[in-house]
C-alpha cells in the first residue's frame, strides 16, 4: 500500500495513520507532516497532535538554523511520545551534506529533546508496543545522463553534485532492499512502514508535463518498480513520501 503527503494545496495538512491501523493491527498512532519550510515563518508553527508518534518527512527547515530548528523539535518532543525525522533536500540548504548530517546527529543527541528524536538516515526503528518497523531514508532520486544539471534548488547545498546525488540514491536503494530482505528472513511477523522524502515513482507524483524530465528527476525515481521484486515487499504496509504536483 502506498500513501503520501500531498504538498499542494494544503502544505501543512496532517495525515493521520488511523486509516491504516485496521490494516496492520497497529497499537500506536503515527502522524505525518512534510514541507513546512519553517525558515520562511521564523520556525513558528503549532502542530495539533492526533497520534502518539510524529513523523516529519523532510523539508521541515534547515539544519544550518540549528537553534531555531531545535526549538521547534523541542516543542514536538514535549507533545509526542517520539518524533521521527527524515531529511529532505531543504534541510541541507546553507550547509554542505556533511555539515548538515553533523547538525542532524547533534539534534538527535540534544538533551533538550529528551531522547525522543530519531533521525532516520538509512535507519531502522521498531515502534514500542507494536510489531511495526519503520525504515527511513531520504531516498535520493537518480539523475540520468543527458539530465546532468541539478535543479537550481540544489545549488543552495554547498559542494553538491549530480555524482554525489546519484551515489546517495544507490546507497538509499540498496539499504532499503537489504533491510527488507533481512526482516523477511529473520522477523517475518513484523510489518514495515517506509518513510522517505523523495518519491519512489514518477507516476502520480509530479505534473504529467514534467514526468521523468530534468526537473522531476531531482525529486522522483523509479524505485517502486524495483521494489516490486524485492524479498520482504509483502511485509511493507505503507510507503510515505512527498507528492509535489507542481514540479
Amino acid at each position: 500500500m502506498v500513501c503520501a503527503i500531498d504538498s499542494t494545496p494544503s502544505v501543512n495538512e496532517l495525515f493521520e495513520f488511523k486509516r491504516l491501523a485496521s490494516l496492520i493491527n497497529m497499537t500506536v498512532g503515527l502522524q505525518f507532516m512534510s514541507d513546512l519550510h519553517l525558515e520562511r515563518f521564523e520556525y513558528k508553527y503549532d502542530v495539533s497532535p492526533a497520534a502518539s508518534h510524529l513523523a516529519l518527512v523532510g523539508d521541515i527547515g534547515r539544519f544550518c538554523d540549528y537553534d531555531d530548528y531545535a526549538g521547534f523539535l523541542k516543542k514536538q518532543c514535549q507533545t509526542f511520545d517520539q518524533v521521527l525525522l527524515v531529511a529532505g533536500n531543504n534541510e541541507f540548504y546553507g550547509s554542505s551534506r556533511h555539515g548538515g548530517l553533523d547538525a542532524a546527529e547533534r539534534l538527535a543527541q540534544d538533551p533538550t529533546l529528551q531522547g525522543k528524536l530519531v533521525f532516520l538516515n538509512r535507519t531502522r526503528i521498531d515502534l514500542t508496543g507494536s510489531n511495526i518497523t519503520v525504515l527511513g531514508c531520504t531516498l535520493h532520486s537518480h539523475i540520468e545522463p543527458g539530465h546532468d544539471q541539478l535543479n537550481k534548488d540544489f545549488e543552495r547545498i554547498r559542494n553538491w553534485t549530480v555524482k554525489d546525488h546519484n551515489m546517495e540514491h544507490e546507497l538509499d536503494v540498496e539499504w532499503l532492499r537489504y533491510s527488507l530482505e533481512q526482516i523477511a528472513e529473520t522477523e517475518p511477523q513484523r510489518q514495515v512502514v517506509i518513510l522517505t522524502h523523495h518519491a519512489p515513482s514518477f507516476q502520480d507524483t509530479c505534473h504529467p508535463s514534467h514526468e521523468n524530465n530534468a526537473v522531476s528527476q531531482c525529486f522522483c525515481s523509479n524505485t517502486l518498480e524495483a521494489f516490486k521484486a524485492w524479498k520482504g515487499k509483502d511485509q511493507c504496509r505503507a510507503i510515505v513520501y512527498l507528492i509535489d504536483l507542481v514540479i
